[in-house]
């Protein structure tokens, strides 16, 4: 029997946003559009120790200060995945701090360039650069044999209906835990159509 606390998002919100951006996951590099991710709660996310890379494959063309850098990315991954300015500029730092990248004020702007040893970093992780934008980018097959506004609009019905118990105090301890049975079985009949 399978405890749920309270707190914290619901259980159910791991059925719809639990597997966005992770590895390469069930999408493999055929990555979905970014209204995929709309109506699944969120946004294209890179994975951890991936920005590192992706930061210095921007540089690897040539100098950018941050918002450039930020935007190089956005562009490469055709808008599906813009990282934020709290998690560029940091890794911009620690890749200053390794060597890999160097820095200089133009104006009141931080130019950064990627050194000897980023590119050499880079070269050794390149393959780990192309399958983040192969993810992240999207794949023209989805459009045309897939529509994912079907299922977007199940998952939305579900999250009315709960609200709405919630709101008019329809959703008591019982309830909870009959609809998170029915969401646990449900997530396991498509996981087991999946891996078909």
């Amino acid at each position: 029997m399978h405890s749920h606390q309270h707190c914290g998002a619901p259980p159910w919100s791991q059925f719809w946003m639990g597997g966005r951006g992770r590895g390469r996951g069930p999408f493999g590099k055929h990555a979905p559009p970014p209204w995929f991710f709309e109506w699944m709660g969120g946004s294209a996310r890179a994975e951890k120790g991936e920005v590192r890379y992706l930061i210095l494959d921007a540089l690897a063309e040539q100098p950018r200060h941050g918002y450039e850098v930020i935007q190089t990315i956005e562009q490469r991954s055709n808008g599906n995945y813009r990282p934020s300015a709290g998690t560029i500029y940091p890794t911009l730092q620690m890749l200053e701090e390794m060597e890999h990248v160097s820095s200089r004020r133009e104006g009141n702007r931080t130019v950064y360039e990627i050194t000897a040893a980023g590119k050499a970093d880079l070269e050794s992780h390149q393959d780990e650069v192309e399958e983040a934008y192969d993810r992240l980018g999207g794949h023209p097959d989805w459009v045309e044999e897939l529509d994912l506004r079907e299922l977007g609009r199940w998952a939305r019905r579900v999250k009315r209906s709960v609200r709405s118990a919630m709101r008019y105090g329809r959703l008591g301890a019982n309830e909870f835990r009959e609809i998170s049975k029915v969401l646990e079985e449900t997530a396991q009949k498509i996981e087991a159509i999946l891996k078909r």
